[in-house]
């Protein structure tokens, strides 16, 4: 059963009321310092609450130049006034994307000129219409979660950095439960009312009480006691942060071609690589990994990876399989 997480003064330091933020600036004098990985809608929840204006339309018009982008905004529509906006020219839109959206994590399997494509239709667009297509890695029954959500441990700790909680980058991933850096459950929803801290309309930051019942308590994600996921989400963390090339198709299809070469043919590859799955997973095929994670990871991915089809798999996969022939050579 999902378990109850209370914050008190003997379990937490309390977060600051939302009037009480401290401000550590970028060169902006108003907008507080964001640290890397942390949702750009953080940067719009700080923005509406510095302007001392009630109006969201006018605080989305302050960070975005228009008055039509849809909260939360994962992906980072708009990057190029945000760089003015709110972190006067000290990131690149680039770097805005990379470190603060989910373009960080959903552009690192993609070919440099679909990549580049994507970054300046973000960089522009108001909306993600027509984004999602089989170019950019994302399955159609991929959903992301309305109901943002966050770790208590993450919010206590910034809240000591910087005097306030952030929204997290990573949290947001659909197979993501459990916090990468704390391997604490994440939250989404208050335990006494089961509405959410905030779905990218209540402008509310991780650790604050529940605004429709006031209440401190928020109720965790089920835990998946699996240590092949606990090391993938690692994983997703690792490479959020470094950016590496070789989930990109060309480098990809290389990295499979050694691999597969070591074989007699490419059905012992297959069927080693399935072998080291499930027993890193602790399950008898790959399509048991999409149930637990809820998620679709199954065994028709896996073998198109290895036959370097790299171009409409999940990200997710690619790591799925890189663990387990880390983990088998680590034997």
């Amino acid at each position: 059963m999902p378990s109850k997480v209370h914050k008190s003064l003997d379990d937490a330091p309390r977060m600051k009321k939302r009037d009480a933020i401290e401000t550590r600036t970028t060169s902006h004098s108003y907008t507080p310092y964001l640290p890397f990985g942390s949702l750009v809608y953080t940067a719009w929840v700080l923005m509406h609450r510095f302007s001392g204006i009630n109006s969201k339309k006018f605080s989305t018009i302050q960070l975005y130049g228009c008055g039509d982008i849809r909260a939360p905004n994962l992906f980072g529509l708009r990057s190029q006034h945000t760089v003015h906006s709110y972190f006067g020219k000290t990131l690149s839109t680039e770097e805005v994307l990379h470190r603060h959206s989910l373009f960080g994590y959903y552009s690192l399997g993609l070919n440099e000129n679909d990549k580049t494509e994507w970054r300046n239709r973000l960089t522009k667009e108001r909306s993600l219409r027509g984004h999602f297509s089989k170019t950019l890695r994302i399955p159609k029954t991929e959903k992301l979660n309305a109901n943002l959500k966050w770790c208590i441990d993450c919010a206590n700790c910034d809240q000591l950095k910087i005097g306030f909680g952030t929204w997290r980058v990573l949290h947001q991933l659909p197979f993501i439960s459990t916090c990468p850096i704390h391997q604490t459950q994440l939250c989404a929803v208050c335990a006494d009312c089961q509405s959410p801290l905030d779905n990218g309309t209540k402008f509310m930051l991780p650790g604050e009480n529940c605004s429709t019942c006031g209440s401190s308590q928020f109720t965790k994600l089920a835990r998946i006691q699996n240590a092949a996921y606990i090391s993938l989400i690692k994983q997703v963390e690792d490479v959020f942060q470094t950016q590496p090339k070789k989930f990109r198709p060309v480098a990809w299809n290389a990295l499979m071609r050694t691999y597969a070469l070591s074989f007699g043919s490419p059905r012992d590859a297959r069927e080693t690589l399935s072998r080291l799955i499930c027993t890193r997973w602790e399950v008898e095929s790959e399509d048991e990994i999409s149930d637990l994670l809820s998620y679709p990871l199954g065994r028709g991915y896996i073998q198109s990876l290895l036959s370097g089809h790299a171009a409409n798999t999940p990200l997710a996969a690619q790591l799925v399989v890189l663990d387990a022939m880390h983990s088998a050579f680590a034997t």
